[in-house]
């Protein structure tokens, strides 16, 4: 009895032993769980880590969206808007600085300064580096109030000269007092290809430079005192005044504008076509004269009663207000005054210019005859109209400069 006592007692301290160890083995596998928590907490910080990599991130997409923002100070005009540039979170921005249109100015950008201003609203006068003669001062060109005008510069009589403007630079200077370089104002000379004209500068007489007709691939002609540009080389003639008064008042101006070397007007013939007919109803031969550019031939009907010395009369110079006049050289047509092959009735009309009892002066623009006889015609596309009779400007034709 006792033996078996002894047996089941050993049996039950084994088991609380036992027991014991299992519980300590258990402890350790509660540590080993902390453990793992550990490591999730390791795994959270990379997680706080890692949200921070993020926020870098968009810190460097905010710097990238600003590439393409204006620079802090710079300026532009929008709409009439002075616009600067200001600093801004996360870009600069720009911000409206004034309306020009509040000062009825215009806003203006200097682009190598980047910078903008309201100008006042104005007209250039003239150009940089013209200056010009006011009185006895030079003024020259600069910017005021935003536009280009004159301004005082010199006045040349604190040294005792006068002021001369040159008409081809643009230029005004001092020179000394007055020694003429010409003597009637008004007249003209060719220097070289440039016109001069004799001009009262401060009183005094100078030659002054003008057109220089080689720019325009020219000649400068002197026909009397007056000088213009003309081309060279080929021939070129038209009606330069129509008189056609009343009774045997008729007559015609002709105007050399250019010639070929050797010409002579006997080539030449006035052709009259009477009524609307398509052939000529007369036919005129000019005089043997040996013309060069800017020469003026004037010829008459016969029995012309008017104060003026023609180059030629003819009995056959007899067209009135409705007959188609024609001017050509070697069979070649230089210039029509009416439509051939019409009637108009009493006269070809347009524009308060008539073909009827009236002197028609050329336009001094002119530069080439109207060849088309077969076109629609209008006496005011070429001619200003005087009156009847009216001979003051016969045979004095020069065309604008």
């Amino acid at each position: 009895m006792r033996h078996l006592t002894r047996i089941l007692l050993s049996l039950v301290l084994g088991s609380i032993v036992a027991c014991a160890g299992g519980n300590k083995k258990n402890e350790n596998n509660a540590t080993n769980v902390n453990n793992a928590t550990n490591v999730n907490n390791a795994n959270n910080l990379n997680n706080v880590n890692n949200t921070n990599n993020i926020n870098n991130i968009n810190n460097v997409n905010n710097t990238n969206n600003c590439a393409g923002a204006c620079t802090v100070g710079h300026q532009q005009c929008t709409e009439n808007v002075v616009q600067t540039c200001v600093a801004g979170t996360p870009c600069p921005t720009w911000g409206n600085t004034q309306n020009c249109a509040e000062t009825a100015s215009t806003c203006t950008l200097a682009p190598e300064t980047n910078t903008a201003t309201c100008v006042a609203n104005c007209t250039d006068v003239c150009a940089t580096g013209e200056s010009t003669c006011v009185g006895n001062e030079v003024h020259t060109c600069g910017l005021s109030g935003g536009c280009r005008v004159f301004s005082l510069a010199q006045d040349c009589a604190t040294s005792g000269q006068v002021c001369q403007y040159n008409q081809l630079s643009l230029e005004a200077t001092c020179v000394d007092s007055c020694v003429p370089t010409c003597a009637t104002e008004g007249h003209d000379r060719c220097t070289g290809q440039i016109i001069e004209t004799c001009t009262s500068v401060a009183g005094c007489l100078h030659w002054v430079a003008g057109d220089d007709c080689a720019a325009q691939g020219k000649t400068c002609t002197l026909s009397g005192n007056d000088a213009f540009c003309q081309s060279a080389g080929t021939l070129n003639l038209f009606f330069s005044e129509y008189l056609e008064g009343s009774s045997n008042n008729k007559a015609l101006e002709i105007f050399v504008m250019s010639t070929p070397g050797g010409f002579n007007l006997s080539s030449c013939s006035v052709e009259i076509y009477s009524n609307g007919n398509t052939t000529a109803s007369s036919t005129i031969t000019l005089g043997a004269a040996s013309l060069s550019a800017g020469a003026r031939f004037v010829i008459c009907h016969s029995n012309f009663a008017l104060a003026y010395t023609c180059d030629q009369s003819s009995g056959s110079l007899t067209f009135n207000g409705n007959d188609a006049v024609r001017l050509s050289c070697s069979g070649v047509t230089q210039d029509i005054i009416g439509k051939i092959g019409e009637d108009p009735g009493t006269a070809w009309t347009g524009g308060g210019v008539s073909t009827f009892d009236s002197t028609l002066r050329r336009k001094c623009a002119t530069t080439a005859g109207d060849t088309n006889g077969a076109d629609a015609y209008d006496p005011s596309v070429y001619f200003t109209s005087s009156g009847l009779d009216d001979v003051s400007n016969l045979g004095v034709f020069l065309p604008c400069r």
